[in-house]
């Protein structure tokens, strides 16, 4: 996610900037949070909300070296070009399916068109691999904060300590925990703004996003939840509107994705995968979605082309691998429950059994606990190291 928060340039004028927690920069002031500390700015940058103070002209030489303008992907359609112009307007919600917030299209003053957007150098950053970096520091929780820090510096991790200078992927959480040379890629499309409400989206969908019951502008961190749940719905639809073999619903290695879901695929599951998903099991060496999969063509604001992937990739196999089943179902008993449930119409449920006060704390041999879990936890252990396998 790339937070927003609002500076005063060099020319006095209000100028939104993105950024990412946690991205590693050289400085020990900065490093892990925005890109300006609050004596250079004036303001202090919070957890959530505007940031607080009163705001200062940032000196024009630290402005240009600690950020850069960027034409975002959610605002220009070709934003892979070299000079992207296709700006995004009122008419994409009927080209693509995909509307943005209004503060999203203007400047702070609300009224200068916004034609790019201003990030922190190191976010912009376009390469598939860095070097991982190691700070060398030691960090303790006894540790007293830097002034204008509002956290402790980042801790080195056992990965950089351990692999200090090697090449590493951009593309996974290594690259984006332990590397200076990680940012958001071309046209920022490895990241997604968490402006206030930065995308329109539907409130309540019964009849799919294309007839919901209301449309309001809503945070980013909702948007992947959205083609989630879509992705599987496309799915279901695949198999039952061409008679295909039900037990695909268990094994198939296929899916129909849109530009959303491509850019989760290809570059947010194996880094962060949105905060709730980061134990889905797509940060893994063999991930559930393999990214290379993806097609190539599909662009994030490309809501409404949707694609079939014959074959995710080994480890992929029906409903049970995707992230709505994932994240709904977090816990190896849940995923398990609801698989019996669902496909064999029975329930755990015990008939006669009565409860009674134990210490043993083995479920299937507790009593009143061991009829259902001699049941639930062999089908539990499907999910532990690979949450399923195909076939």
């Amino acid at each position: 996610m790339l937070r927003w928060t609002r500076i005063q340039g060099p020319d006095g004028r209000m100028i939104d900037l993105y950024f990412r927690d946690g991205q590693r920069r050289k400085l020990p002031a900065i490093d892990g949070q925005v890109c300006f500390t609050p004596a250079e700015t004036g303001l202090e940058v919070g957890p959530d909300g505007p940031p607080t103070g009163t705001p200062k002209p940032v000196a024009r030489a630290l402005f240009d070296e600690r950020t850069v303008e960027v034409k975002p992907w959610w605002l220009y359609a070709d934003h892979r070009d070299r000079d992207p112009r296709d700006r995004a307007g009122p008419d994409w919600i009927r080209r693509f399916g995909y509307e943005l917030a209004w503060p999203l299209f203007t400047e702070p003053d609300g009224k200068t068109p916004m034609t790019g957007v201003r990030v922190c150098r190191e976010e912009a950053q376009t390469a598939d691999t860095g070097r991982v970096y190691a700070s060398g520091r030691i960090v303790q929780k006894s540790d007293p904060l830097l002034p204008g820090r509002r956290t402790r510096l980042p801790a080195d991790t056992a990965f950089a300590r351990a692999s200090a200078g090697r090449p590493v992927s951009c593309l996974g959480a290594p690259g984006f925990e332990s590397s200076l040379d990680c940012g958001c890629g071309v046209g920022l499309e490895r990241c997604l703004p968490a402006a206030p409400a930065g995308f329109v989206q539907p409130w309540l969908v019964p009849l799919g996003v294309d007839q919901p019951f209301d449309r309001a502008a809503r945070p980013a961190a909702l948007w992947m939840r959205t083609w989630w749940s879509q992705e599987a719905i496309h799915f279901l639809d695949r198999i039952f509107g061409a008679d295909r073999d039900v037990r695909e619903l268990l094994t198939s290695p296929a899916t129909t994705i849109n530009g959303p879901l491509a850019q989760f695929y290809r570059f947010l599951a194996g880094a962060t995968c949105c905060g709730d998903g980061a134990e889905l099991g797509y940060r893994e060496a063999e991930p559930l979605f393999d990214p290379a999969a993806v097609p190539a063509n599909l662009l994030p604001h490309q809501v409404s082309t949707w694609a079939t992937v014959a074959d995710r990739g080994p480890h992929a196999a029906g409903v049970m691998t995707m992230p709505i089943f994932l994240l709904k179902y977090p816990t190896r008993r849940q995923r398990a429950h609801a698989i019996y449930s669902a496909f064999l119409c029975r329930d755990f449920v015990a008939e006669t059994a009565r409860l009674a006060p134990s210490d043993e704390p083995d479920l299937t041999r507790r009593p009143g606990c061991a009829t259902c879990h001699r049941r639930l936890e062999p089908l539990a252990a499907y999910f532990a190291r690979r949450l399923v396998r195909r076939g």
